[in-house]
């Protein structure tokens, strides 16, 4: 059995497996990192778009590991 994480984070969007003991698969991790857009002065967001975008990209990673038949 696999667990698959997604974390939609402040600096980067990343996805890893685990295993059914929750220890990291090795070489099952996808790390896409990104920026919040600060205009105007004093605003912090994140184009949702993008994060999808980001987030499909690292998912698409994680389904070759041979693991993920197993998520």
């Amino acid at each position: 059995m696999a667990v698959l994480v997604i974390d939609i984070g402040s600096s980067s969007v990343r996805a890893m497996l685990f295993d059914d003991h929750a220890r990291p698969v090795p070489g099952a991790a996808a790390i896409r990192p990104h920026q919040f857009i600060t205009q105007p002065p004093g605003a912090a967001y994140a184009d949702a778009m993008t994060l999808r975008r980001l987030t499909e990209a690292c998912l698409d990673e994680i389904l070759e590991h041979p693991l993920a038949a197993q998520i």
